[in-house]
């Protein structure tokens, strides 16, 4: 936009612009496939209920406001009372909303997004940068292999990055995210519950409508493998785990650092 337009961007504003645009992005991810599945129940007749503040205001979707539905009890009863329940995050499927309709049984339907499968490219564009010794932007434009050079310039973008601002702290926040889980990666049948289109929503939408027992499956496979991974047992002995590593690594570096006495 910014060369179509003529007007230049300095560095140091890439990602201040980036941000803001992400923002502005997440609404819109959102609104799009509430418009789809509002454009459904309209002409299906199916019941729309949209839980939260200010969408009573909303030129669209007003008519399916419900009002905010508290944390606790509140929220737990709507969950279960929901033949299909919602995640539409442009960030992504596990968040807090997911985790606890999940735990309450409920099953859901979430729209696609990158943030829940780029597990594969992070992999694919870490190994990439190590293997030709790249920490920073100058390094990617010294690079001579041009498929290689795209290669990278493809993953990074793919990651919400910025090729032309690409720094070791970057780098860096990438390195830690594969400490986190892609839900692609870790959702039982996740493909299955997942849509990427009007279409795509109301085919698997009017699927799971008419198939309960299908819906409970589902709900029961995904609850299950939150429990594995993220009940507090299970991220306790994680916890514990990470400071035993820790420790032994400061104990290790400690015994091989001069000790600064001199002896005679």
């Amino acid at each position: 936009a910014a060369a179509g337009l003529g007007v230049p961007i300095a560095t140091g504003d890439v990602m201040k612009t980036t941000l803001a645009i992400l923002r502005v992005g997440d609404r819109a991810f959102r609104h799009a496939a509430l418009t789809w599945v509002a454009d459904w129940a309209d002409h299906t007749g199916r019941s729309l209920h949209i839980y939260g503040n200010g969408w009573d205001t909303h030129p669209r979707l007003a008519r399916y406001a419900r009002g905010p539905a508290a944390n606790g009890e509140a929220l737990r009863r709507v969950y279960q009372a929901s033949n299909i329940n919602l995640q539409l995050m442009g960030y992504g499927f596990l968040h807090q909303r997911a985790l606890d309709g999940l735990m309450a049984s409920a099953f859901f339907m979430t729209r696609r997004s990158s943030a829940d499968t780029q597990g594969p490219v992070i992999r694919r564009l870490l190994e990439l940068l190590d293997e030709h010794g790249v920490s920073g932007a100058a390094d990617l434009t010294g690079i001579q292999d041009e498929t290689v050079r795209r290669e990278i310039e493809a993953c990074v973008i793919e990651m919400n990055g910025d090729p032309r601002i690409l720094d070791e702290a970057t780098i860096d926040g990438w390195r830690r995210a594969l400490a986190t889980d892609f839900a692609a990666e870790i959702v039982p049948r996740f493909s299955e519950i997942a849509f990427s289109s009007a279409r795509d929503f109301e085919e698997k939408a009017e699927r799971f409508l008419k198939a309960p027992d299908d819906r409970r499956r589902y709900a029961a496979d995904m609850r299950t493998t939150l429990i594995d991974r993220y009940s507090y047992e299970t991220r306790m002995k994680q916890m514990v785990r990470f400071l035993r590593d820790g420790f032994q690594a400061e104990c290790a570096a400690a015994r091989s650092a001069p000790c600064g006495l001199v002896t005679v």
